[in-house]
């Protein structure tokens, strides 16, 4: 069930109307309002933070700037985990590769960033027992804080079940210019269409063991222990569309040029 769904199921399912405000408070879906909402949370921390930054720009960027405070030394210990798309990792400034600790008031907390391809959404739980959330729908952003349990213990287990197969900014940056490569780009390719090494390997005008070289790179980049697996993370990651992008813009005729 998605998690915007889950929150309309939540609070048509409660009777009491004081139940349902005190459970889930709907938020102006703008920044200043979003920001100030997060900032009351972070302030009631005190273990563990999750982060998810796949909505609008903006938006995440106003969460990122409230986090990022007590990061900086500025307020109580806490193990910050974020998961995000590779537009807001570009957007985002994380230290280091992703895994980092930080001094807080003489604490030492943790920071570890991943790297996915996530539904719209912005979200922040905080040690479990409270989130914002901001979600896209038919009608435009939503946003709103809950306290119900129901509906932030899915919101963990999804964060969990991505974040297992998330990959680290440094994998993702080992690509370099690789992922834009159209080697690369055919690998992965024909990984996920299942062709044989051989076959694979004819399309691409190389030897069969100079293609294993290539798949064995790419699932070393990947940090990914079978072919499966690589094929699971480059989707995440959204390689697999960059490929299929790719050949899409190939069969397109120049713009100077009638279609046949």
């Amino acid at each position: 069930m998605e998690v915007r769904a889950l929150i309309d199921f939540t609070l048509t399912n409660r009777r009491d109307r004081r139940l349902r405000n005190a459970l889930i408070s709907e938020v102006k879906p703008e920044r200043e309002a979003i920001a100030g909402e997060v900032r009351k949370l972070i302030d009631q921390a005190s273990q563990h933070v999750e982060i998810i930054l796949a909505g609008e720009i903006e938006i995440s960027q106003a969460v990122w700037n409230v986090v990022a405070g007590p990061l900086r030394g500025t307020g109580a210990r806490m193990d910050v985990r974020v998961l995000c798309t590779r537009t807001a990792l570009e957007q985002q400034r994380f230290e280091g590769d992703g895994d980092c600790n930080y001094d807080c008031d003489g604490e030492t907390g943790s920071l570890k960033v991943r790297v996915s391809d996530l539904p719209r959404l912005t979200a922040v739980i905080v040690d479990g027992r409270k989130a914002l959330v901001c979600a896209e729908s038919a009608v435009g952003g939503r946003a709103s804080v809950i306290q119900a349990e129901s509906v932030n213990r899915t919101l963990r287990m999804l964060f969990e079940s991505i974040w297992q197969s998330a990959a680290v900014p440094s994998q993702l940056s080992s690509f370099g210019r690789r992922d834009r490569s159209d080697t690369v780009r055919q690998v992965l390719k024909y990984l996920k269409l299942g062709h044989t090494d051989e076959v694979a390997a004819r399309e691409l005008s190389v030897s069969v063991r100079t293609y294993r070289r290539y798949v064995a790179e790419i699932m070393t980049m990947l940090g990914a222990d079978s072919r499966f697996q690589a094929g699971v993370r480059a989707a995440r990651l959204g390689l697999l569309s960059a490929a299929h992008s790719t050949e899409r813009d190939r069969s397109k005729p120049p713009p100077d040029l009638p279609a046949k």
